[in-house]
């Protein structure tokens, strides 16, 4: 009898994993003729190489019409290219039916995938965005120039905007950081509540009474929080994230060497960007911003703490900012409001 129930649970099991594969290879097709329709109806889907911050560095440039609006897209990190990337040729027509978009895999990441050592500070991947938009600008001198930046790209595109407002026409960010990112109330409240053993209380305990704090701080800080929950909205993982992420996966642009080059890296060895992020203040840079520069921040995030931002929006009271909260999200956002966010590009 045994046999048997065993013999039907492994029948089914393989019948499970058949149409497990038959289902992926449908949206792995589906995701092939949709690119290609795309791409054909595009006036411009190409690669092309710029010298960013004196090192040679792809970006994917593509629309339908050359004189279209630019939108730059400024990826979280430092080096998490997702869930936009080089590799996103001809699968985001929400951008590129309406903007010329440029994507770029920030040095150290993805297909520009290089050594990032503890000599690098964020001043030089913001000489690196500055160089991008220069030289977008160069190529395409009549067209406006947008910034679309999430998490650590909203840092990139605030420190672009009050560099070169005479290049930059606009801003739009989610996850926006302001200051005390992953070590402000919020976070210590949470971790408050946490079921911590003994060791881990000892580190909570000198955490809060600490001035600076270390990469074994963060890391222990930014496990507990993500772990728990508190990073990624409810509704990101749905059908249109999977088309998303197959169309990278089977990118035309992207060899295996770069696809795991998303996630590992130059980053990984890296601690000087992080320590330096989360020591950040950008008061004083939200203060020089002369530009219409656009947050939407997720309601619940507390990576970079909303209630935070809304308090130093308030004080600085620059009217080229403005604010709208998400409700329902936090720091990476639901697919609901990734759909929002690029219709705002329309």
């Amino acid at each position: 009898m045994l046999k048997k129930i065993s013999k039907m649970l492994l029948k089914w099991l393989l019948v499970l994993v058949a149409l497990v594969f038959v289902f992926i290879m449908i949206v792995i097709i589906k995701v092939h003729f949709q690119r290609q329709a795309v791409i054909n109806s595009n006036s411009i889907s190409e690669t092309r190489t710029y010298q960013l911050g004196g090192h040679e560095q792809t970006v994917l440039i593509e629309g339908k019409a050359s004189d279209l609006p630019i939108v730059i897209f400024l990826h979280g990190g430092p080096g998490s290219p997702i869930p936009f990337n080089v590799g996103s040729r001809g699968i985001l027509p929400e951008l590129t039916d309406h903007n010329l978009l440029v994507l770029w895999d920030q040095w150290g990441s993805g297909i520009n995938n290089a050594p990032i050592d503890d000599s690098y500070q964020i001043e030089d991947l913001v000489n690196m965005t500055v160089d991008l938009i220069d030289a977008i600008h160069e190529d395409f001198p009549n067209n406006d120039i947008q910034l679309f930046g999430v998490s650590w790209g909203s840092v990139l595109s605030a420190y672009a905007a009050a560099e070169r407002p005479d290049l930059i026409d606009r801003v739009v960010v989610y996850g926006q950081v302001s200051k005390s990112i992953f070590f402000n109330e919020e976070i210590f409240q949470l971790m408050e509540q946490m079921s911590l053993n003994d060791e881990e209380t000892i580190h909570f305990q000198q955490i809060m009474m600490a001035e600076d704090y270390s990469m074994n701080d963060l890391e222990f800080v930014s496990n507990k929080i993500i772990n728990a929950g508190y990073y990624f909205s409810d509704g990101l993982f749905r059908y249109g994230l999977l088309e998303l992420l197959v169309g990278i996966l089977t990118s035309p642009d992207y060899t295996f060497s770069d696809k795991s080059a998303l996630s590992s890296n130059g980053y990984q060895d890296n601690t000087s960007l992080m320590l330096e992020l989360i020591n950040t203040d950008l008061s004083a840079v939200f203060r020089d911003i002369q530009i219409p520069y656009q947050i939407y921040q997720g309601e619940n995030d507390v990576i970079t703490s909303t209630k935070q931002l809304v308090q130093v929006i308030e004080e600085i009271d620059n009217p080229h900012l403005s604010i709208e909260i998400i409700e329902n999200n936090a720091h990476f956002p639901s697919w609901k409001t990734i759909q929002f966010l690029l219709s705002q590009f329309e």
